[in-house]
């Protein structure tokens, strides 16, 4: 038995029919809810963060982040020159942000 079905196990006698049924909306918002309450949304670092942009910010020591400048194309393979290559030289070598329990 995985973790997962040990949970689904634990939490089956919240669903009406005894288990999460999938094409239930009602039941899927329930899962995600329990399955919310459960893990710490705060342990990872994404792009729609606050952190994240403070991060850059710091990093090239700005107030606002500058936009790419280098025209880019899905799926082709591209050079930072000028301004663009020097921002990526100064991000790519800060450390992403380590959350644990609040401190950085």
């Amino acid at each position: 038995m995985d973790i997962l079905e040990k949970f689904i196990r634990s939490v089956s006698y919240k669903f009406p029919k005894g288990y999460p049924d999938m094409k239930d909306p009602k039941d899927v918002e329930l899962l995600h809810k329990l399955l919310n309450e459960i893990v710490d949304t705060k342990t990872s670092l994404n792009e729609q963060q606050a952190d994240y942009d403070d991060r850059i910010k710091e990093a090239l020591g700005v107030e606002q982040i500058p936009i790419c400048q280098t025209p880019l194309e899905l799926g082709n393979d591209f050079n930072l020159n000028g301004k663009d290559g020097e921002i990526w030289g100064k991000l790519f070598g800060v450390k992403k942000l380590a959350y644990r329990k609040g401190k950085q």
